[in-house]
């Protein structure tokens, strides 16, 4: 199996796992478009190649991982990974409260 295929396999599995989160191709792509089009804060940068966002989805707050190279979601990590990213996370939401507002 491909690189690409076994992280979309492992994204199903862990969101299923830790978030009762059914990955459809249509929700992986709208993750996508959060981290690509700069909705999502990145909470940490791993490597050259993988990075950690945060992104909400149904009013949860999630960290995933993004691979660059590969342009795909690799999975999302329990929710105590945000532990000690308390900034991070009053970023995402002023950025979130500032969408709304513009969108309003």
């Amino acid at each position: 199996m491909k690189k690409a295929k076994q992280q979309k396999a492992h994204l199903k599995i862990r969101a299923l796992e830790r978030y009762d989160i059914d990955i459809t191709p249509e929700l992986s792509k709208l993750w996508l478009d959060y981290i690509q089009n700069n909705i999502s804060v990145c909470l940490d940068k791993q490597s050259d190649r993988v990075s950690v966002h945060l992104i909400k989805h149904n009013e949860q707050l999630l960290p995933i991982v993004y691979d660059k190279y590969r342009k795909q979601i690799v999975t999302c990590l329990p929710q105590t990974y945000l532990k000690g990213f308390d900034s991070k996370i009053e970023e995402y939401n002023n950025k979130e409260n500032k969408r709304k507002l513009n969108s309003d």
